[in-house]
Parts: structure tokens; sequence; C-alpha cells
């Protein structure tokens, strides 16, 4: 059992820990007002990083298929085919055997796939960076809110309301 404490201002009451706000209450309501705020603003840069992701992902893939699909309306051969896809040099495969608009087709879809992986790269670098902004700061704005609305643990006179910290 915790030992009765006497308050030494009145003399006749006695000390009992509650806590209490460390600020004022509109400096409490202020604190609300980033920390609320704050966490839903994290919320959407971490939903924004990983829509980022995905998107990215889905622009890639969908590129190759416009690729794949002109390619293969184009009667090019399928080694080809798959070294455009998977971004491997042209030079190394065969094209002899190509006509000149074959060969044109072929230029035209390795250009084609090389600036869907750059513009899905430089999307993604923009989109994710500004996520990610966002996450840190709303945690700056949430670490703001926090100290504001954090409580001390003190010791209150029953009596006459005097308060001492408790350590």
């Amino acid at each position: 059992m915790a030992a009765v404490i006497k308050c030494k201002v009145c003399e006749g009451g006695e000390l009992k820990r509650k806590t209490a706000y460390r600020m004022s209450i509109p400096v409490v309501l202020i604190g609300y007002i980033f920390l609320i705020p704050s966490i839903i603003g994290m919320l959407i840069g971490i939903m924004g990083l990983v829509g980022t992701g995905k998107a990215s992902g889905e622009v890639a893939t969908a590129g190759s298929t416009q690729v794949t699909a002109d390619l293969r309306s184009k009667n090019i051969p399928e080694p080809i085919i798959t070294a455009i896809v998977e971004g491997k040099p042209v030079a190394s495969i065969d094209t002899t055997g190509l006509t000149d608009q074959q060969k044109t087709v072929v230029e035209s879809a390795v250009m084609t796939k090389q600036a869907a992986t750059i513009g899905a790269g430089v999307g993604t670098a923009v989109a994710g960076g500004l996520s990610f902004g966002v996450i840190v700061m709303s945690f700056i704005g949430g670490l703001l809110g926090w100290l504001l609305v954090m409580k001390k643990k003190i010791l209150k006179c029953n009596a006459c309301g005097s308060i001492v910290a408790a350590s």
C-alpha cells in the first residue's frame, strides 16, 4: 500500500498522484490540430509510395505488351521480340534477314521500350519523392503536436489544490 503524503502547503490535505498536460489548454488544442492531420498525412504518403511502386510495374508491363503486339503484327521473329522486351541490345541479334521496313519497326520498338522504361523511372522517382516528402513533413508536424500534448505526472493536494512534480 502506498504511503500517504501530507501536503506541506496547507498541512491538512493529502497529495494524490495524477497526470496533467504539460502545456496550457490552448497550446494542447494546437497540438491536437497538428497531430491529427499529421497522422492522416503519413497514411496518405504511405499509400502514395505503395501506389507509385504498383503503377511503375503496370507501366512497364503495359509498355512491353504494346511493343510485343506491334512487333508480332509486323512478323518480327520471336528472338528479336524477346530481346527487345528484356531490354537486351538488338545489335547482338542477327537482323540481316529483315526487310528495311521491319528494321525500322525494330528500331522504333527499341526506342519505345526505352522511353517507357525511362518514363516509368522518372515518374516513380518524382511521385515517390513527393510521397516521401509528405511522410517526412507529416512526421515532423506529428512530432511537434505530440510534444504539445504530452502529459506529466504530478502530486495534487486534495484540500488546497497545490501541485508538486512527481518524480
